[in-house]
């Protein structure tokens, strides 16, 4: 009977887990995250972090109003959009030469003496480019 309760108990949490793993949040906010990949591939201890670390230079940067691209339609759009103070890792795509990076960002409304911060979403693009990892997309949604 002990074996049976086990097994039951066992079952019931097991697919439990793999609902939660493996189903998104509903949401009314605007979504960017994949659906594929949410939450789940940034868990990856032995990933290669160097994308990781050229898009927090980035995300830095766009948050101080600077962008020191060469690409100044990338510029325009980062500098266009609202300054990023923090973020946090949700999702990451390896795709053939790059890397898709998925962050909850926090900015900052400022309205008549009046700020107000909350979060929303960002996408980074990188691509490998000779050995060197160079951002070459970048996208927000509040």
């Amino acid at each position: 009977m002990k074996r049976l309760l086990l097994f039951v108990f066992t079952f019931i949490g097991s697919a439990a887990l793999g609902i939660y793993l493996f189903t998104p949040p509903g949401c009314a906010c605007a979504d960017i995250f994949p659906e594929r990949i949410y939450r789940f591939s940034a868990l990856n201890p032995i990933r290669d972090r160097a994308p990781e670390l050229v898009a927090q230079k980035f995300l830095r940067e766009q948050g101080q109003g600077k962008c020191l691209s060469t690409d100044s339609g990338l510029c325009r759009n980062a500098l266009n959009s609202r300054p990023v103070l923090d973020w946090r890792l949700a999702a990451r795509e390896d795709v053939w030469n790059g890397v898709v990076l998925y962050y909850y960002v926090k900015a900052r409304e400022s309205d008549r003496g009046h700020s107000d911060e909350f979060w929303g979403q960002a996408a980074v693009w990188i691509d490998r480019q000779a050995n060197v990892w160079k951002i070459t997309g970048y996208s927000a949604a509040y």
